[in-house]
């Protein structure tokens, strides 16, 4: 591995973990993905200590991966993350001339979403007794939001008399418009009263914004009182809206950008969970 012999910056495993993610929110990644990215860097150093980065040849890194996918099991989307990881550190700070495209990547596993149906929906947004709470799930079911962006959500991103909102800085750091349904409209609209635009639409007992963390929680708890016994997460709430819409006859091209998906083929994975009896599909038997 050949290196910009024109820089000749060394950095500790301390300083340059803080080198590395200063470096990503200059390029404005996400909080989540520095967090990740600078994980799985640190467990890689701890990995080679004493051995500097810049030392380890191709063939080493290799050797890592294949460990982390063969000896720790870890899953293809971990390992692909590590890759990406590394080659941030490689390509974008050491200047490397490193191909990392010669690093063959795991082929990730083709796994269908849960799916649960809108009785169980029902029944879910049911079970929860905190009005807040509700509409926090009501609105990332009604709208296919993600847990990041609902508790971002501002009181200005709200459309009321349009049944729309305004999600910003979305997955990508893309924005988008998508939908909510009338039937929350009364209660969103007394969530909303009081606050200034520029306001989080959602706030704890304590005046602070919601974490992820919290909003998961509350799903899980929701999940065990409910009786659910599919093993889903909050995310489920997203995919649930995206395939009841196509179940519904939506165009999936509308779907795509409710969704806020920069490809239609991540779309495309709903028309594998739908429920094939409401398209009067029958078995052959």
């Amino acid at each position: 591995m050949e290196f910009d012999h024109n820089d000749n910056t060394n950095f500790g495993p301390n300083s340059l973990l803080q080198l590395y993610e200063r470096e990503l929110r200059l390029r404005n990644y996400s909080p989540k993905t520095i967090k990740t990215y600078s994980s799985l860097l640190g467990k890689f150093i701890k990995h080679f200590h004493p051995l500097d980065p810049r030392n380890l040849s191709s063939s080493l890194i290799k050797e890592y991966l294949y460990l982390l996918l063969a000896k720790e099991q870890l899953s293809s989307t971990t390992v692909d993350q590590t890759i990406n990881a590394l080659r941030f550190l490689y390509v974008d700070i050491y200047k490397a001339k490193f191909d990392f495209r010669e690093i063959a990547r795991p082929r990730s596993e083709k796994r269908l979403p849960v799916i649960l149906s809108r009785d169980e929906v029902l029944q879910l947004l049911d079970s929860v007794t905190n009005p807040t709470h509700r509409l926090m799930l009501q609105l990332i079911y009604s709208s296919g939001l993600r847990v990041s962006e609902i508790v971002n959500l501002r009181v200005r991103d709200i459309q009321l008399y349009s049944l729309t909102l305004f999600v910003r800085g979305g997955k990508g750091h893309k924005d988008r418009i998508t939908i909510f349904s009338y039937k929350i409209k009364a209660q969103l609209s007394r969530q909303m009263g009081g606050k200034l635009p520029a306001e989080f639409l959602f706030i704890t007992q304590r005046g602070t914004k919601y974490t992820t963390r919290a909003v998961q929680k509350i799903f899980e708890q929701t999940v065990r009182k409910a009786g659910i016994q599919k093993t889903v997460s909050c995310h489920t709430l997203r995919h649930c809206f995206a395939t009841h819409l196509l179940e519904a006859g939506t165009d999936i091209r509308y779907i795509q950008n409710l969704l806020g998906h920069a490809s239609i083929v991540t779309t495309n994975i709903y028309t594998k969970v739908r429920n094939p009896h409401l398209f009067q599909i029958k078995s052959p038997l």
